[in-house]
């Protein structure tokens, strides 16, 4: 009998020790938790019969990341553009049909989310990319353009219209700014921007200038004036350590301290509303990497009757 009790013993002790290595993993610590999906890339243009890999990174409690591509449940929102394979290969219909679709990846109740665009548009026979080779300074962006050469000999403004890359990953394009490239940590990087369509693609090179912001300023300053009702752009320049001064109204954040008065979007467009007069401060605050910085000009609104 005494042996039949040490068995049991020894089971339950076993049960209990497997329970705790599921609980908290071999070193006795809390599995980390999945806070977040990124799907890359974030936003793609795909063409008849083109295909995309996209990838799952998971980022984790302990602030780990880990590609969870295999693990994580792929979902295209609108199939008859395009369907999305259990390991995130995205595939335009056939036949085509134009458009766009939300490419999802779920794990643990935890989603990412990336745009896929299937467009029918020519091919270009080739596409150029301007400016060519420049510089800027770190925490700035650049506004590219692309245009490309059609069967005809005709050219044609591709901005907006293909897939925009950079080959360091400090360098960040945004999706909803098609073709402006954003440096994202300070210090200098050398980066080769390219963009596509199909496999027809245009290079040029950027460099991020390891200079820092010594000076923020607002045009017009101090005093801006607009009538009630209307629009009035307003700018935002920095002196760099290097002497050189740059447009950076793209790069600061906005703020109106009355947004009765006037409210201001992320391009520096100042809106009044209308009816209404009275003052408030603008202001455009440095973003990080940059060296913070704030500067403010008083913005008076007035009728038209005034």
């Amino acid at each position: 009998m005494m042996i039949k009790h040490e068995k049991r013993g020894h089971l339950a002790k076993s049960a209990i020790m497997l329970l705790l290595l599921a609980l908290f993993g071999c070193n006795g610590k809390t599995p980390a938790k999945l806070n977040a999906i990124t799907v890359t890339p974030e936003c793609f243009i795909i063409t008849s019969g083109g295909e995309k890999k996209f990838v799952a990174t998971g980022r984790y409690s302990d602030n780990t990341e880990k590609d969870i591509t295999a693990q994580v449940t792929w979902s295209s929102s609108d199939t008859s553009v395009a369907s999305i394979s259990s390991v995130g290969l995205a595939t335009a219909a056939a036949p085509l049909k134009a458009g766009k679709t939300d490419i999802t990846a779920v794990l643990e109740g935890i989603t990412g989310r990336s745009a896929l665009a299937v467009t029918d548009m020519e091919l270009p026979q080739s596409i150029s990319v301007t400016p060519a080779d420049t510089s800027i300074p770190y925490g700035t962006s650049i506004q590219f353009k692309a245009e490309g050469t059609l069967s005809d000999g005709s050219k044609q403004d591709l901005t907006s219209l293909i897939n925009w890359v950079s080959s360091n990953s400090t360098v960040k394009f945004l999706c909803d700014a098609p073709g402006r490239a954003k440096s994202t940590v300070k210090g200098g990087a050398l980066a080769e921007v390219t963009a596509s369509l199909g496999n027809i693609e245009g290079k040029t090179g950027l460099t991020i200038k390891n200079v820092d912001l010594t000076f923020l300023r607002i045009e017009p300053s101090p005093y801006a004036w607009m009538v009630s009702g209307f629009h009035l752009q307003i700018k935002s320049t920095g002196s760099f350590s290097d002497s050189t001064i740059w447009d950076i109204t793209n790069d600061v954040d906005w703020t109106s301290s009355d947004q009765t008065v006037a409210v201001i979007d992320s391009n520096g467009l100042a809106t009044s509303t209308y009816g209404n007069q009275g003052r408030t401060a603008i202001s455009a605050i440095s973003t990080p990497p940059m060296t913070a910085m704030r500067a403010e000009t008083t913005l008076d609104v007035s009728t038209i009757s005034e």
